[in-house]
């Protein structure tokens, strides 16, 4: 008995203590401030907390901001703040356009209904919690936000931006339980939505605008009433435990994203499945299909095969289906690392053709339509022979897409009797050392070709127009292009030294631009091009074989006309043939120069006897022409000795013209000389690099993958066209080089990183590398190091 008249005692003292205190609130003198530019509220000034003394006790009622000077108005933390039975700021108002700047928890926990903020008020760097926990029902933002500037705004209903509002980033934790906030429209200038932004608000819908890349750690974490999003085509990040906790029942993740973090989906347990993109590049531990304590039974994960939602799925125990396109056809996305068996994709796996070509029937085979390499790491892609190979009836792949400038490998009969039409080879695909046709027979009508080619490549390619060489290859290999009959003209690459047998053998030619350096031509290399009537062979040609130009299948073609130099090849070639030999008269015979950062260079044009001028042709058809007395040039003339002599001397051979100009790098260009107000028909093909044109990864390796905890060495090789690398470590730190900490390596244009990166933990730690090319920042590879 005496415990329970205590207990009940301590309760009536506390409940006239609440009284007391709440009568003091309201009993005290109420003030209205006025603030002018240039005004100091101190730290504390209004501090409800601070001020108990009954008889002097004193509330803000309003608060009136004046910022009409230079100076701006000063509010330091907790000028004006509440307390748990305060009753301080019923209203702000914000006049003139001059600086207001607001400290931490300036007006924490106040009784403000409504609230603009205007452009003109800032905040104290590392600011937050300045409007937290008050009674705000509705605001419009017209400026910059903090971190928490709202949290714990229970009452807060309705949130607005002005139009003409250009904030990038929705800070940490700014709406963070304000559980009265139903819906939300993020303004169209956010990129980044930071962690704990609306965790555990009301929310129960959102429109995210396009434009918005990356949304933080615990963002939307517990959102009880929140059951769809949609995200926009311009996200590629989702944070760690990004929508944990949540309501969520639908999730239509967008072509784009890259990075799913972990536990970025757990405890939705109305979400039972997911369609993952194919450019999603990683998905965290446990992102779909998990309860805190288990699994989400039958869970099941729609993607594309190769990808690493496919990867998840199987890691994890989920059902996984293939995404299949309208017309009931599948994408495979092929990640570095990846391999696609022989004959994997190849048609003749259907009911239909299995077992007339000896086939096992594959019940779950699906025809293929798009194919995506993704070579952003270090481990090479293989396409092993046959592997996408199609039929006459029904065919395989229509297009393929080349994403990075990792390693991918391709056998023969690839992608053999495909129809893909239009086709881009980068410099990062090479061929099996026997691969060989690898889309022979395909529907392929234009071709860009970066990379070096393989025996019998586009043989029989009957809808072959257009090819474009766009990187330096020496060998055409034999039946490159055979039958290959709307192929109409083709030009080589001044770096094309031989032409192997049947290159261009029952191909449609008209026309074939031979370069400067070549010095091979295989027998029957152009032989049945019965559209093809001359051909202009250069001198460095020392070897042409049996039929290589002006024979049909049986007999030679009438008329064919061969133009050459004098006591080459091409004249023996003529003469043993019986065609027509014209020579031609020796003008530009090489071009010299020293690669630099920049376009402007000093290039060096060896030119026969005394000329008038030169002209350089760009590939795009726009010429420079220089003369003799060009300020740009400078002439040296040597005899045949390479003797210097004077320009006027009769020993003149052949002069030097060190011409300084701008010369577009990475295409084909021509260069011919005037003699007696003449042009050379013939022309000195060739082309320039600049310091900037290689804009690859070459190689990225740690000293060691595993061992000791500390510093691990690591060696890093871009192309000159590379600025800088960065590390990124998986706590988002990152370390940044500078070209000029790297060594430069002239001969090779390349750039060699000798850095270190922290093993500061146990397990397998990973590094990504990123290299900074004129076109900005992008993802090469990722680095993995296991510490004991």
């Amino acid at each position: 008995m005496r415990k329970f008249w205590l207990r009940t005692a301590a309760v009536f003292m506390a409940v006239c203590m609440l009284i007391g205190m709440s009568v003091i609130a309201y009993a005290g003198e109420r003030l209205d401030i006025v603030l002018n530019s240039g005004d100091v509220v101190e730290e504390e000034q209004y501090y409800t907390k601070n001020d108990y003394d009954p008889t002097d006790y004193k509330c803000v009622n309003s608060v009136v901001f004046n910022a009409y000077g230079s100076e701006p108005i000063i509010v330091k933390r907790y000028a004006f703040a509440g307390f748990d039975f305060g009753d301080n700021v019923w209203s702000i108002t914000f006049n003139g356009n001059g600086e207001i700047r607001l400290g931490s928890d300036a007006f924490r926990q106040t009784q403000i209904t409504d609230l603009y903020i205007p452009s003109n008020v800032v905040f104290d760097e590392g600011a937050t919690y300045v409007f937290g926990n008050s009674t705000l029902k509705t605001v419009k933002i017209g400026g910059s936000l903090c971190n928490s500037i709202f949290s714990d705004c229970s009452y807060l209903e309705n949130v607005s931006f002005s139009d003409d509002i250009n904030i990038e980033v929705i800070p940490k934790g700014a709406f963070d339980y304000c559980s009265s906030l139903k819906t939300f429209k993020v303004p169209d200038s956010v990129v980044k939505i930071d962690d704990y932004a609306f965790s555990f608000s009301g929310l129960n819908s959102i429109e995210l605008n396009e434009g918005l890349e990356s949304i933080g750690e615990n963002s939307f974490s517990g959102l009880f009433g929140f059951d769809y999003i949609k995200f926009p085509s311009t996200l590629k990040s989702i944070g760690n435990k990004c929508f944990e906790f949540g309501d969520l029942k639908t999730v239509v993740l967008n072509q784009g994203l890259e990075k799913i973090g972990e536990y970025a989906f757990r405890d939705c347990n109305r979400l039972k499945s997911v369609v993952i993109p194919s450019s999603v590049k990683e998905i965290g531990t446990k992102a779909f299909g998990y309860n805190s304590l288990s699994k989400v039974e039958d869970f099941t994960i729609y993607g594309y095969i190769g990808t690493p939602a496919e990867t998840y799925a199987k890691e994890n125990g989920f059902t996984f289906i293939p995404i299949e396109n309208d017309d009931g056809t599948i994408d495979v996305v092929l990640n570095s690392g990846d391999v696609v068996e022989e004959g994997q994709y190849y048609v003749l796996h259907s009911e239909e053709y299995a077992p007339e070509f000896g086939f096992e029937y594959d019940p779950d085979f699906k025809y293929v339509k798009n194919v995506t390499f993704n070579a952003t790491g270090t481990e090479p892609i293989i396409v092993n022979d046959l592997g996408f190979s199609g039929s006459n009836t029904p065919n395989n792949v229509q297009n393929i897409t080349f994403n990075g400038s990792g390693e991918i490998r391709i056998g023969s009969l690839a992608f053999y009797l495909t129809q893909i039409t239009d086709l881009d080879l980068p410099s990062n695909v090479v061929f099996d050392e026997d691969a060989h046709s690898v889309f022979s027979e395909s529907k392929v009508k234009t071709a860009k070709i970066g990379c070096a080619l393989c025996p019998y490549m586009f043989a029989m390619c009957n809808s072959l127009e257009s090819v474009n060489f766009t990187n330096k290859i020496s060998v055409i290999p034999e039946n490159a292009f055979d039958f290959c009959l709307y192929l109409k003209e083709i030009t080589l690459p001044s770096s094309v030294r031989t032409i192997e047998k049947n290159a261009f053998i029952d191909s449609g030619l008209r026309s074939i631009s031979l370069n400067n350096g070549l010095e091979r031509i295989g027998e029957f290399a152009f032989s049945c091009c019965s559209s093809l009537k001359s051909v202009v062979i250069p001198s460095s040609v020392t070897e042409i074989g049996t039929k290589a130009f002006g024979y049909g299948s049986l007999e030679r073609v009438d008329g064919f006309t061969i133009y050459g130099y004098s006591g080459t090849a091409a004249e023996t070639y003529a003469e043993e043939n019986g065609f027509t030999f014209i020579p031609l008269e020796d003008n530009v015979t090489g071009v010299t120069y020293t690669p630099t950062w920049g376009s402007v260079n000093d290039y060096g044009f060896t030119v026969s006897g005394r000329a008038d001028k030169l002209q350089v042709i760009e590939a795009n058809g726009g010429t420079r022409t220089v003369t003799r007395n060009s300020p740009n040039v400078v002439i040296k003339s040597y005899d045949i000795n390479g003797n210097e002599v004077s320009s006027l001397s009769r020993e003149l051979d052949h002069e030097v013209w060190t011409v300084n100009t701008r010369l577009t790098p990475d295409t084909e260009l021509q260069v011919h000389a005037k003699y007696n107000n003449e042009w050379v028909d013939a022309t000195y093909r060739f082309s320039v690099s600049t310091l900037y044109s290689d804009k690859t990864l070459k190689k990225a390796e740690l000293s060691a993958t595993s061992g000791g905890q500390g510093i691990v060495n690591c060696n890093i090789v871009t192309g000159s066209g590379v600025s800088k690398v960065r590390v990124e470590y998986e706590d988002g730190m990152t370390s940044t080089y500078h070209s000029g900490y790297a060594t430069l390596d002239v001969e090779n244009m390349t750039y060699t990183y000798d850095i270190s990166v922290k093993a500061y933990r146990t397990g397998e730690i990973p590094y990504k590398i990123y290299i900074k090319t004129p076109s900005g920042w992008q993802y090469a590879t990722t680095l993995t190091y296991t510490a004991k």
